[in-house]
């Protein structure tokens, strides 16, 4: 999965340093902050004891518009619960399993951090690490992006995703319709197109 990327290459030109980290830069602003809200949220009513897993399904449904990006959510979802289910087996896993068949892939990796025990900003950490290292991978393969660069490009968004876990985290225990959700509709737009692709590298 290259968060996108993949597909924005058919739109623009992508291969530059100004270009990547500009693309990268709407995709924190838009994705990573609508995902990092969602997993302080569903984390903080965790630690509460007061989420409803269909609840929690339904508002992450609502935030992502398209079908093939909800269908890839959903299939990372099920990766994501097979494997916790086995390594980190507990009643976070158990209850969301039971909850939703396949859940998207924020809930599966909100309980999975809940049940390994990581701190919820921690868990936000590193669910901005995965979005930011998809687009980067998928730059290094298909624009031959020089991986040290990338490594550079990640850095350089460190205190960007810093600021993302603050703000998530400050507002973890608000109203599910208080969340930020931006959006880029575009992404969505694109998604669609790269799901019917022939040829394609990435997944999404």
């Amino acid at each position: 999965h290259s968060a996108g990327f993949e597909a924005a290459t058919t739109a623009f030109d992508l291969s530059r340093d100004d270009e990547l980290a500009a693309f990268l830069s709407g995709r924190l602003a838009t994705t990573g902050v609508t995902e990092a809200h969602l997993v302080a949220a569903i984390r903080h009513r965790l630690d509460a004891e007061t989420l409803d897993w269909v609840d929690a399904d339904g508002e992450i449904e609502a935030r992502i518009a398209g079908p093939a990006l909800r269908a890839t959510s959903r299939t990372l979802g099920r990766h994501w619960l097979r494997a916790a289910r086995e390594i980190f087996p507990g009643r976070h896993t158990e209850a969301l399993s039971t909850a939703i068949a396949g859940p998207h892939q924020v809930a599966a990796f909100a309980a999975t951090t809940a049940q390994a025990e990581v701190a919820a900003d921690d868990a936000i950490r590193i669910h901005l690490h995965h979005l930011v290292t998809a687009v980067l991978g998928a730059a290094v393969k298909l624009h031959g992006l020089d991986p040290f660069r990338a490594n550079a490009l990640q850095l350089e968004q460190r205190r960007r995703c810093e600021a993302i876990v603050d703000e998530a985290t400050a507002h973890a225990g608000e109203p599910w319709d208080q969340l930020p959700a931006p959006s880029g509709p575009l992404t969505e737009i694109l998604a669609e197109a790269h799901a019917a692709a022939d040829g394609r590298m990435f997944r999404s």
